[in-house]
């Protein structure tokens, strides 16, 4: 979808402007599809391509779209109705785009096949372009950003490393392009080119986009005579079952507590009796903590350096435990 064709009101892309519930560049209208769309399916649609980090609001968001619809005779067939009621839905949302951007983005993506139309250019593209040739894409969403990162990676070769460790099913497994007889394979040349502050500045829409240069080069393994049995992805991955039991940072190792005092390096001989007789007594103390109290442990004070504080609050108790070497490598 193109500047132009996203600020022409009769296509129904423009969430700022009243216009037909259009967004087509197929067959079948948003309003259209929006009277036959479960609530199920819209709820997908809107997170899969929309709301991606928020499965709640975007099932919140279908309810009150088909909702509406429903009040409305059942037929939506403005944007601006649209819009007021994803505006509705989302109240208290705290976002700083328009709140509707996201829902008109995901219908729009899934009643054009975006996704699927981006995949298909990406391999078309690189079929016809020459060994040692390079292919420019534009990515704007973190969706499209994924597809093109997928799409490298299932055009990758191994290294002579894993080819010479791992059986012919594992490698195909880990790089998709071996069980194809394609003989080329993709890399992604240097970084991810973004806009500069000058070009946001001359177009606003330029903000999130990033350009990926795929290069195409030859294929140095050799393709396989025959394709192995490859395992489902959901096999591949697997919760490991033994999870670390967290004690929290009033026990020591074996979930005893602490009673060591802190020592400081290069201390007087009289200030180091007296510092030992308080730090034994802090120890004391700190051993009758009751292990249920909620504790945080600090394993780095990196993020405090700049003030050299912790945040407390009245009545919060601390207990010290020193491990390390002495002196500047201490720690």
């Amino acid at each position: 979808v193109s500047s132009p064709q996203l600020d022409e009101r009769r296509r129904g892309f423009n969430v700022h402007e009243d216009g037909p519930l259009d967004m087509r560049m197929n067959h079948v209208s948003a309003s259209e599809w929006l009277q036959n769309v479960t609530v199920e399916e819209l709820a997908w649609v809107i997170y899969s391509f929309g709301e991606d980090d928020d499965v709640h609001l975007s099932e919140r968001i279908a309810e009150y779209i088909l909702a509406r619809q429903r009040d409305l005779g059942g037929k939506i067939d403005s944007t601006r109705v649209l819009s007021d009621i994803v505006r509705q839905a989302k109240s208290g949302a705290d976002s700083a785009m328009h709140p509707s951007k996201l829902t008109f983005q995901a219908i729009r993506v899934w009643l054009n096949s975006e996704m699927q139309q981006l995949d298909r250019a990406m391999a078309g593209a690189l079929d016809r372009l020459e060994l040692g040739g390079r292919c420019s894409i534009i990515s704007f969403k973190r969706k499209e950003a994924n597809a093109i990162r997928k799409f490298i990676r299932e055009h990758e070769e191994p290294d002579y490393y894993l080819t010479e460790r791992l059986e012919a099913s594992r490698i195909c497994e880990l790089f998709p392009l071996m069980s194809t007889q394609k003989d080329f394979c993709v890399r992604q040349l240097g970084e991810i080119v973004r806009p500069s502050s000058e070009e946001i500045m001359r177009n606003w829409r330029s903000r999130s986009s990033a350009v990926h240069v795929l290069f195409k080069v030859k294929r140095r393994v050799q393709v396989l005579e025959s394709i192995p049995y490859i395992r489902d992805v959901n096999q591949r991955l697997r919760e490991p079952k033994a999870r670390p039991v967290f004690v929290g940072a009033g026990a020591g190792v074996n979930g005893e507590a602490r009673r060591s005092p802190p020592r400081l390096n290069g201390e007087a001989a009289p200030q180091q009796a007296a510092a030992e007789a308080q730090a034994s007594s802090q120890a004391s103390e700190a051993a009758s903590f009751a292990a249920s109290l909620p504790a945080i442990a600090v394993g780095s004070f990196q993020g405090v350096a700049g003030s050299g504080y912790l945040p407390m609050s009245p009545g919060d108790q601390v207990r010290v435990a020193y491990e390390g070497q002495a002196g500047e490598e201490a720690g």
